[in-house]
């Protein structure tokens, strides 16, 4: 163990000086060719042929039960079976795309996705449905390994994050395009239609090269370094980038390659729980609901299936297009933050649009409401939180546990795929999505009220504590007990918005000991700390202005702390008693389950983002 850590240590400061070396000689900033466009263009073939099985149970759904009589079950079936055969494909990815080389594992990959199309295009009967779904998921499990990897390998350092983005911008197009195909065309033209691009990638693969990296990996140095010039240009310059894999393939072969078990040592446990997290949360936040089973997520918001899904190829592709261009601009981590919080936005106006609905309030607007919700939610996805985490993914690790780590997270996101659209089943999208997106839905309870109050509970600790003391002491009267009168119901929302501005405002705030050993209390500024309890002949005792001055995270942790107390304040048994004394039986797993997963996100989100602040109202 001690040997595997030590030769780890050794080969990443190999790297670092190789890095630095070639940084200093100028080398590895090149021009995209075309060749190079040309050679990815064929390459994310495969990336449009994953979006378009994504993309294709949603507008065949009527064909198919309809023509093979299936029911809700047996179609259910056929949209995860997609992520099962994912999954078997993503396996054994790592070891075919060594063995047979980059091109030959997209070879393999498109022969399966084929043979799969034609047996659904033909089916009678269901089992061949499952059959040819599952060919194309074992398809799908190796493209989405061997596609972004080959354009990584192929693209220049200066290049890589745009073209890398190609892969889900090329996704997002193949789901679009089959949502619009789809509108029009039967189903079974609509599977035929699905192996277009996948002969035009077995005929361009005779025609692109083969990854330089593989190549000399395989000990074909001087075929590497001849490919990489015919890629990089005539008069480019690869000596650098040549000897550079040269001397990776040499202190790879050095090193001994860690397995999938290897992953869970100490050094390795930040960089594992970042790459699985990402593509968890990417999977649990609900896009291949969405994806799969759009058109019935529109029916049911009372919403034109057809016009929902050409809205989403609208907003689509020029978002991921987008992502695109500001990857290399605007760097990983701010695109990604944006790209979370527009899913986090979408998900909640469609939440509230089916709540609404179940209140029978709104009911023109709430089909609006529900497109809109939807439209944030696949243009926010496509702007980073696709791409982002794949491309996080193969950066973070080191390259000795880079294989297991690249087929363990692809394992576990579709198998987070699968979980998820196992939990879908088509007449129940919508309250799922109604239920923070994914759920665990206690349908059995008929005391709502009262249970909610220990969910709810659980939101107090953390929020400040004298806010949710006082608003527990206030609501009994506000409420009169349950006995509720307009006036009362003003009284309440009066309440609710004085206490969800002073946890925004508490969120500002911090506090110090001074060196005279009293505790001060002040609010952040942009020039520092304005505290107040402080008199002008105590100057002494004030801190360095810069560590108390507004930041980034202030805003942060002021939203989550007002959406906290609001989720705390709608779910408290005298509001519910108040509002709603006599909830719908459909609100009743709505109301038991809201707190849940806004405690779990909130709890995550000041985890990654801790706050040092010591605000006024808070425990700490």
């Amino acid at each position: 163990m001690e040997n595997r850590i030590r030769e780890a240590s050794e080969f990443s400061s190999a790297l670092l000086l190789k890095d630095e070396s070639k940084k200093q000689s100028n080398g590895g900033v090149y021009p995209a060719t075309p060749i190079l466009i040309l050679t990815t263009i064929v390459a994310v073939c495969g990336s449009y042929v994953f979006g378009s099985a994504i993309g294709y149970s949603s507008p065949a759904q009527s064909g198919i039960t309809h023509d093979l009589n299936l029911g809700v079950p047996e179609y259910s079936f056929f949209g995860s079976i997609l992520t099962i055969g994912a999954v078997i494909g993503a396996i054994g990815s790592g070891k075919v795309a060594d063995y047979a080389g980059r091109r030959g594992a997209m070879g393999f990959s498109q022969i399966f996705c084929i043979l799969g199309w034609l047996a659904i295009a033909f089916s009678k009967v269901a089992w061949w449905l499952y059959i040819g779904r599952l060919l194309v998921g074992c398809g799908m499990g190796l493209l989405s390994y061997v596609v972004p990897v080959y354009v990584a390998e192929i693209t220049p350092k200066n290049l890589r994050g745009g073209f890398s983005a190609v892969h889900q911008l090329m996704i997002c197009c193949g789901v679009s395009f089959t949502y619009l195909f789809g509108a029009i065309l039967n189903w079974r033209i609509l599977a035929l239609i699905g192996t277009i691009p996948c002969i035009v990638q077995l005929l361009g693969l005779y025609f692109i090269p083969e990854s330089p990296r593989w190549l000399a990996s395989n000990g074909r140095l001087e075929e590497s370094e001849s490919i990489l010039q015919h890629l990089r240009g005539k008069n480019a310059d690869v000596s650098f980038e040549a000897t550079e894999i040269r001397d990776y393939i040499e202190t790879l072969h050095g090193v001994t390659e860690a397995s999938i078990i290897d992953l869970f040592q100490r050094q390795y446990i930040k960089s594992l729980t970042v790459g699985v997290g990402l593509m968890i949360l990417q999977q649990f936040g609900g896009v291949n609901g969405i994806s799969f089973y759009a058109s019935s997520i529109f029916v049911s918001a009372g919403f034109s299936g057809s016009v929902g899904t050409i809205a989403m190829v609208v907003v689509q592709i020029p978002m991921t297009a987008l992502g695109v261009v500001l990857m290399d601009k605007s760097g990983r981590r701010p695109l990604l933050l944006v790209s979370a919080g527009g899913t986090c936005l979408g998900c909640f106006l469609v939440g509230l649009s089916f709540f609404l609905q179940e209140l029978q309030r709104w009911k023109e607007f709430t089909p609006f409401l529900a497109l809109v919700g939807v439209l944030v939610f696949t243009g926010s996805f496509s702007l980073g939180m696709g791409a982002i985490p794949w491309l996080i993914m193969s950066e973070i690790f080191p390259i000795n546990v880079k294989g297991s780590a690249g087929s363990l997270v692809t394992v576990v996101s579709w198998l987070g795929s699968w979980i998820e659209l196992s939990s879908y089943s088509v007449p129940y999208v919508a309250s799922l999505w109604s239920r923070s997106c994914v759920t665990v839905v206690d349908g059995g309870s008929e005391h709502p009220v009262h249970k909610t109050l220990a969910s709810a509970g659980n939101l107090a600790n953390l929020l400040p504590t004298s806010t949710v003391l006082a608003f527990n002491a206030v609501i009994p009267c506000f409420s009169s007990d349950g006995s509720c009168q307009f006036s009362n119901k003003l009284l309440i929302l009066c309440l609710i918005l004085v206490c969800c501005l002073f946890c925004f405002f508490s969120s500002f705030t911090d506090s110090f000991t001074g060196t005279d050993g009293k505790l001060y209390y002040g609010i952040a500024t942009f020039r520092g700390l304005y505290i107040f309890n402080y008199y002008t002949h105590y100057h002494h005792i004030l801190p360095d202005p810069n560590k108390y001055k507004i930041c980034f995270l202030d805003f942060l942790h002021a939203f989550l702390s007002l959406f906290l107390f609001f989720i705390f304040a709608i779910t408290h048994s005298h509001v519910q008693t108040c509002f709603m004394p006599l909830p719908h039986n459909n609100m009743t797993p709505f109301i038991l389950n809201l707190p849940l997963p806004a405690a779990l996100l909130s709890t995550f989100l000041f985890t990654i983002f801790p706050t040092t602040r010591r605000g006024i109202g808070y425990s700490h």
